[in-house]
């Protein structure tokens, strides 16, 4: 068995490495996916193999490893499955990881399940981040090493729904029931502590990669009709990187026959860079905020003057608990329809700042001390990009009504400044 392709199963994963270096550029290499009925353990070699099964492996296809079965074959030395190498040592599993192109660093995909989905890893000079498909989720984000958002590791569902996108409609609806055309629909409870339907219908959708480049990639999922929810929309984002950051590009299309509702928004937990999330001081310039009751259902749209609710002034992170809405957002450098929303300051001065388009309205700002790190709870924050305030299905607040073939887009942006 030639050293350039090899396969073990262990605990129950397939996994492939192809050795580009062993393979000429675009050549093909063989090996054998097998099992062993002793240990579950085996290799191609024929040693203790009870099943083999060929697999085709292409190797940096853009939309993703593609893994299709051929009939069994007797487990031997020089028995084989055929994959393509081009470039780069890789290791495949069962699910993916794209890396930059053919013109930057050398490409990495996997194949295993994992929570991630597929992972986009995308490049601009010394700005990089990773998506994953699954919720479209930004799931780590970096301007020259330093960190605008808390990452995710590719094998952990996102903590607190950290990165993920919520569409079509952010934050909550009320007891999971909206009215229309005089008909209550009825959503499925996502959110069982309040009896809410929370953040949308795509949250662990994976969604599939329409395009890709070095520095960006667009990734596309349908809404299809289901309980509470009797309309076919089709949904996109566009992630592109910036010299300093990303600006990230919301879609959707309307495929039914009648007008649709839509409203949007992101989850990041924010970051800058090393400095402690509970030392960062929190700019909001909004008038107002969403007031709930115990259920985090809106209760009114009060002035924040004189309460806790105020980060116009740029209160220390770790002085607050908050889960609230903000609108009549006084944006700062305004520019070709986006301005910034919030800023979080580092004592250094480093600046993380969330702009957006100055129609979308709304940012919800969430506290916690226990979003989950690496050595256990810590704390953090998250500062999410909204087109409509709480419970919009229902108050009709924020929110668009796409007729049978329209399109509507819009973005926000995170970006580092340095002190």
């Amino acid at each position: 068995m030639s050293p350039a392709c090899r396969a073990v199963a262990a605990t129950g994963v397939w996994t492939v490495s192809v050795r580009a270096a062993e393979v000429p550029s675009g050549a093909v290499a063989v090996a054998v996916i097998s099992s062993s009925t002793s240990s579950g353990r085996g290799e191609a070699d024929g040693v203790g193999v009870a099943a083999a099964v060929a697999a085709l492996v292409r190797v940096g296809d853009a939309e993703g490893v593609r893994t299709v079965p051929s009939e069994p074959h007797a487990a031997s030395a020089s028995a084989s499955a055929a994959a393509v190498a081009r470039a780069g040592t890789t290791e495949r599993r069962m699910g993916t990881t794209l890396a930059a192109g053919d013109d930057g660093p050398p490409r990495s995909m996997s194949r295993v399940f994992q929570p991630i989905g597929q992972a986009v890893l995308l490049h601009r000079g010394a700005v990089a981040a990773r998506v994953g498909t699954v919720g479209a989720a930004l799931r780590e984000l970096r301007v020259a090493g330093a960190h605008l958002t808390e990452p995710t590791p590719d094998d952990l569902v996102p903590s607190r729904s950290n990165g993920l996108v919520l569409a079509p409609w952010p934050n909550r609806v009320r007891d999971a029931r909206w009215t229309w055309r005089d008909t209550v629909q009825r959503l499925d409870v996502s959110e069982p502590e309040h009896g809410n339907a929370l953040h949308g219908l795509l949250r662990f959708t994976a969604y599939e990669v329409r395009e890709r480049s070095d520095a960006s990639v667009t990734l596309a999922a349908m809404i299809y009709p289901q309980h509470g929810w009797p309309f076919l929309v089709e949904t996109w984002v566009r992630y592109r990187l910036l010299d300093d950051g990303v600006e990230v590009t919301h879609g959707a299309r309307n495929h039914s026959a009648e007008p649709a509702p839509f409203a949007t928004g992101a989850h990041p937990f924010l970051r800058v860079g090393t400095a402690s999330v509970a030392d960062l001081r929190l700019v909001v310039p909004a008038s107002r905020y969403v007031a709930v009751d115990e259920r985090m259902n809106p209760t009114g749209l009060l002035p924040v003057d004189g309460t806790p609710a105020d980060l116009r002034d740029g209160p220390r992170v770790g002085d607050l608990r908050l889960d609230t809405a903000y609108g009549e957002i006084a944006y700062t450098d305004v520019a070709d329809g986006r301005g910034t929303a919030a800023t979080l300051i580092a004592p250094g001065g480093a600046r993380t700042i969330l702009r957006q388009d100055v129609d979308w309205g709304w940012v919800q700002v969430y506290t916690t001390d226990a979003f989950r790190g690496p050595d256990g709870p810590v704390d953090a924050v998250a500062v999410e990009p909204m087109t409509a305030p709480p419970d919009a299905l229902n108050s009709g607040i924020g929110l668009r009504w796409l007729d049978q073939g329209e399109s509507w887009e819009g973005g926000w942006e995170l970006r580092r400044v340095e002190p």
